[in-house]
């Protein structure tokens, strides 16, 4: 076996977008082309202690109200996606905002409603 030479023309390098590998990638993973930052974003009052949620979220900014509630804001691809975050927690919540999210539980609470026999 013998390596093959390059006959043609050689690229031009480019810049990344974003500045460097890790945030274009990172902004990738996110859905968007050089924004470090999630499509859909949320906030979510959380009924239960911040060392128990904080955990369950490693993207996203978790503070705590009191010894017993927390207040998530986090993103995602999809307001389903989301909620499926919230609600894998199993413990009372509530949405603070935007209203993109309020819309997004009341259509699952329709669809769930309707899958029941």
């Amino acid at each position: 076996m013998a390596p093959r030479t390059p006959t043609g023309p050689h690229f031009r390098p480019r810049d990344l977008p974003g500045g460097d590998a890790a945030t274009f990638i990172e902004a990738r993973f996110k859905g968007s082309e050089i924004e470090d930052r999630w499509p859909c974003t949320g906030t979510i009052d959380i009924d239960a202690p911040i060392a128990e949620v904080a955990s369950w979220f490693r993207d996203a900014h978790v503070d705590a109200f009191t010894a017993g509630s927390c207040r998530v804001t986090l993103g995602s691809w999809s307001w389903t996606g989301l909620l499926a975050h919230v609600l894998r927690l199993d413990v009372p919540f509530r949405i603070v905002g935007p209203a993109e999210l309020s819309e997004a539980a009341d259509s699952h609470v329709e669809r769930l409603k309707q899958a029941r026999p």
